[in-house]
């Protein structure tokens, strides 16, 4: 396993990296999630020894990877985007974990949440706005990280109740689109 997190992650490093890591944590449940405030999240998955995927959507150095060592639980109050994780997807299991576009996004799907229905966490791994998404079966947003200020051009697109698209850019010739809907 990976123990320190890969830097300055490319479309490229992204698709290896999904291609190592979904072998290891696609098919578990989620046995625990644990929101590191302000922007990183730990979904410790079954297993002997239990796979440990940290997300990170920090703006200095967004990041996918797993740890081997325990991390110190954040003491005090959620933020509402962790408190909603918390109730959609404890228990979860993580059915697949995908590169988007071939672009810097990976996509978590989770089946057997606690509503019965498919989640997707989304983690754009887009430099300084690098940001958290869960979707709802229907890929429409039900909450954001850090959600734009009003006017952004991405406001449209991370607005709860709003269908999901990825963020505009340049994926690589042939790879593949997903742009709402599976």
């Amino acid at each position: 396993m990976n123990s320190s997190p890969v830097k300055g992650l490319r479309a490229p490093h992204v698709g290896e990296l999904v291609a190592e890591l979904a072998p290891i944590v696609c098919g578990r449940t989620l046995k625990d999630l644990a929101p590191l405030p302000p922007r990183d999240l730990l979904l410790v998955l079954e297993g002997d020894p239990p796979p440990r995927l940290r997300l990170s959507a920090d703006g200095d150095l967004p990041r996918l990877h797993l740890v081997r060592e325990r991390t110190r639980r954040h003491k005090g109050p959620l933020g509402p985007f962790f408190r909603t994780l918390l109730e959609e997807l404890e228990g979860a299991r993580l059915r697949t974990l995908e590169q988007v576009r071939g672009d810097r996004i990976v996509l978590l799907e989770f089946d057997r949440t606690r509503g019965g229905g498919r989640r997707a966490l989304v983690l754009e791994l887009t430099g300084r706005h690098a940001n958290l998404i869960l979707l709802d079966p229907g890929e429409r947003v039900l909450a954001v990280l850090v959600p734009p200020p009003r006017g952004a051009a991405s406001a449209a697109r991370l607005t709860p109740g709003e269908l999901w698209v990825p963020p505009p850019g340049n994926p690589p010739r042939g790879a593949a689109r997903r742009t709402g809907g599976t």
